[in-house]
């Protein structure tokens, strides 16, 4: 039996307004995905990545978003997600971050781009533990 290998892709979600949607989940994430697939993509592009690409974690407060996708599929992804410009009509930007082999590199790479974007930040008590749920939940991520 053949195993399946996957790419775990980091993004951070840039918001034109400055303003995040708080309604934006995972599930929002992925139907965004794959209707830019879609487009770009076509039918043949959705069937080839359908098995393989979810969204792993977002975090509402920093706007990471980590998506895992099949090796053979992760340049149509990567190309597909650097095309979004809108998500739940309003006007945004992904900016690619890392793209490791392994959720533990992703992991990592995810709480090293955490650590230096919070660090000169003064942030609310609600925010603060918003972020811990986040780096706990980021930390317990399993196959």
């Amino acid at each position: 039996m053949v195993r399946f290998k996957n790419r775990y892709i980091l993004y951070e979600v840039i918001w034109k307004d400055g303003k995040a949607d708080e309604a934006i989940n995972e599930a929002g994430l992925l139907s965004v995905f794959r209707e830019s697939v879609a487009a770009n993509f076509g039918d043949h592009g959705v069937a080839r990545s359908a098995m393989s690409l979810s969204v792993r974690y977002y975090n509402s407060v920093t706007h990471l978003c980590m998506v895992r996708c099949g090796t053979e599929e992760y340049r149509q992804v990567w190309c597909a997600l650097s095309m979004i410009n809108e998500i739940s009509s309003k006007r945004a930007m992904l900016h690619f971050l890392h793209l490791g082999g392994t959720l533990k590199s992703c992991q990592q790479a995810a709480i090293d781009y955490n650590k230096r974007l919070l660090d000169g930040l003064r942030l609310t008590q609600q925010q603060s533990k918003t972020i811990q749920q986040a780096e706990a939940k980021l930390g317990n991520l399993e196959l």
